[in-house]
């Protein structure tokens, strides 16, 4: 990716500092947001960004629109965390709190374990570009499933009863 854009060292820091800086943002904004509009549609969201900026990430030609998608990337990440805190508060009694968050929280590190040897597997057999495009095909086809399937509070669930 560095040599293809002819990204020095610099340029490459300037690119992984990118996402901390759109995760900042949108993580202040998050509980906000998410208290707003729910975390149903705030996830819609996010994932529809996330898929963009994967997808954005595989198709950029230039520092400047790799660093974008990852901005990018960090704003659709931020408001993660307060949306699953959210969903855990309206789905499950409040003696299960707190081990659901834990759940939730040691996913990322568990994702990331088994994604970095998938997504390098990925990268040796079609690119990384190619990777990072089937990465948002991904998540963009899965996400009209979750929308179908996700409701902000068990009472909103068409396929719940009291």
């Amino acid at each position: 990716m560095g040599d293809e854009l002819s990204l020095g060292d610099a340029r490459k820091g300037l690119v992984l500092g990118a996402f901390g800086l759109g995760y900042v943002v949108t993580t202040f904004l998050g509980g906000m947001i998410v208290e707003r509009y729910g975390p149903r549609r705030v996830f819609f969201v996010l994932v529809l960004l996330w898929g963009i900026s994967a997808g954005a990430t595989g198709l950029a030609t230039s520092f400047a629109l790799l660093y974008g998608a990852r901005v990018m990337l960090g704003l659709a990440e931020g408001p993660s965390f307060p949306a699953v805190g959210s969903a855990i508060g309206s789905w499950l009694p409040r003696c299960e709190h707190t081990r659901a968050l834990s759940a939730a929280m040691i996913a990322v590190p568990i994702a990331l374990a088994i994604g970095a040897p998938i997504s390098t597997a990925l990268i040796g057999t079609v690119g990384w570009r190619g990777m990072f495009l089937l990465l948002a095909i991904a998540s963009l086809l899965w996400l009209p499933l979750w929308w179908w399937l996700f409701r902000d509070s068990p009472r909103e669930h068409p396929r719940l009863s009291p």
